[in-house]
């Protein structure tokens, strides 16, 4: 999903039913963001929103150049309307 075409960042979007290793979303994570893009030059732009259904959480993290475009003026409209909403699967 691209973000903006003025900022160029990226973001992938995880679901994951139940996390078996980490502690919680952030976790998660920022594992997966280390594992695609395990340098800063790759990983710069990029971003991942988490959902983790059984705990009914998520995250968002990314590279420092995703996190500097991202402000709270995205980030508080998609969390109120994904995190807050419980998750189903059907």
């Amino acid at each position: 999903m691209r973000v903006s075409s003025s900022t160029m960042v990226d973001s992938n979007c995880v679901h994951v039913l139940q996390l078996q290793r980490k502690a919680n979303a952030f976790d998660y994570a920022d594992q997966v963001l280390e594992h695609w893009y395990p340098s800063v030059e790759e990983g710069n732009n990029k971003g991942i929103v988490v959902f983790i259904t059984s705990q009914n959480e998520g995250a968002i993290t990314g590279g420092p150049a995703f996190t500097q475009a991202i402000d709270d003026a995205i980030l508080m409209p998609l969390y109120q309307k994904t995190f807050l909403i419980p998750l189903h699967i059907s």
